[in-house]
């Protein structure tokens, strides 16, 4: 399970390091896609194998499944770590999340988000305080 938080940055040519205690549980090889909001989701081979099986039970004459694989599977980057530590985001992901410079790498249960550091204060700031948070929170049991 991916948990807990880091700062990272990414340079001109999209290129950033995860940090190792995610690296580890996110193996060889895995994938990023568009995230639900604005950031980049970073999935583990197994768990995209997953995602991969939820598309197949879906008719590709459904309006959901169209806008689903045009938004998540036609944005799908198969990733490896280079040998300097460092994993490259195509431009198209770095457009979508807003990158600049400083990148807010979060664990978030089966997956990392990759978020813009200002963008993701935005979201925290709206969504993660008050009556939206306690709503929400309404669904775990602990």
């Amino acid at each position: 399970m991916f948990y807990g938080d880091s700062f990272v940055t990414i340079d001109t040519k999209g290129r950033t390091k995860i940090p190792a205690r995610f690296r580890e549980e996110l193996g060889d090889k895995f994938f990023l896609m568009r995230g639900f909001d604005l950031c980049v989701s970073v999935y583990p081979a197994e768990r995209f194998e997953k995602l991969k099986e939820s598309f197949l039970k879906m008719k590709t004459s459904d309006e959901a499944y169209r806008i689903m694989s045009r938004r998540i599977l036609g944005s799908v980057q198969e990733v490896e770590i280079d040998a300097q530590g460092r994993l490259s985001i195509s431009p198209t992901l770095r457009e979508f999340a807003k990158f600049k410079e400083e990148i807010h790498v979060l664990g978030t249960g089966d997956h990392i988000e990759l978020w813009d550091k200002d963008e993701y204060e935005r979201y925290y700031e709206n969504y993660c305080t008050g009556d939206i948070f306690a709503e929400a929170s309404k669904s775990l049991e602990f």
